[in-house]
């Protein structure tokens, strides 16, 4: 199978994400918290390379931007480690013009000395990102190489997160990236990133299957809400 259509399975099985059965595995019900997300965030794109944004905590940047809307759930937790998987829905503005897809594995650790004044939270991410253009800011990384970007690239992400204790709330700072490593995908050995900020919503429980009982009269009726 070629690197593109074994990436491609990979994103499919990624927005799947885990059945509900493996998440009751992972972690029994009635544990009390917060397990599934959405999350809204903005960006601006940098020039630099990722380990220079990360090195120096600094970027150059131009004018192209993007708006993000995420939902993610934990399904597994390891100590202070928390598993999670992502989707992501974007749009691009400024120098770019399109829409991009992602589906992200998440690895998030949750446990940090000062967690009693301000919850923080640090996360890495890892999955495929698939826009429905060729991204024209996207380097290739061959300056002899004149083909665009393609549209399926590895995506990366990385957080810092941090909020009241025991509040729904947050706000994280995120470096949002693709890329083709090193050549994997399609000869691309550029890539894109983008720095921003955004909030997150945490819920202990999403609305999102409406239980069906059955009445000693033998009637269906609604008897509540599925929950995460």
């Amino acid at each position: 199978m070629s690197g593109g259509r074994l990436a491609l399975v990979t994103l499919i099985l990624v927005l799947a994400g885990p059945s509900s059965a493996a998440m009751e595995r992972a972690e029994p019900a009635g544990t009390g918290d917060n397990r599934s997300y959405v999350a809204l965030y903005v960006g601006q794109s940098a020039q630099n390379r990722l380990v220079h944004i990360i090195s120096r905590a600094s970027a150059s940047r131009q004018e192209s931007y993007l708006l993000s809307v995420a939902y993610g759930t934990r399904f597994a937790r390891r100590g202070g480690l928390d598993l999670e998987v992502e989707g992501q829905l974007v749009r691009h503005t400024g120098l770019q013009r399109h829409g991009e897809i992602n589906g992200v594995l998440v690895a998030r650790w949750t446990r940090f000395p000062w967690d009693r004044w301000l919850d923080t939270r640090a996360a890495f991410g890892e999955g495929l990102s698939w826009a429905t253009e060729e991204p024209p800011i996207e380097p290739r990384g061959d300056k002899d190489d004149e083909k665009a970007s393609t549209r399926l690239l590895n995506y990366l992400l990385l957080e810092l997160e941090g909020k009241p204790p025991g509040r729904a709330w947050s706000g994280f700072v995120r470096i949002h990236h693709r890329s083709g490593v090193f050549g994997l995908f399609d000869g691309v050995r550029g890539g894109s990133n983008f720095v921003g900020f955004g909030v997150r919503r945490y819920f202990r429980s999403l609305p999102l299957v409406r239980k069906v009982r059955r009445s000693p009269s033998g009637r269906a009726g609604p008897a509540g809400v599925d929950s995460f």
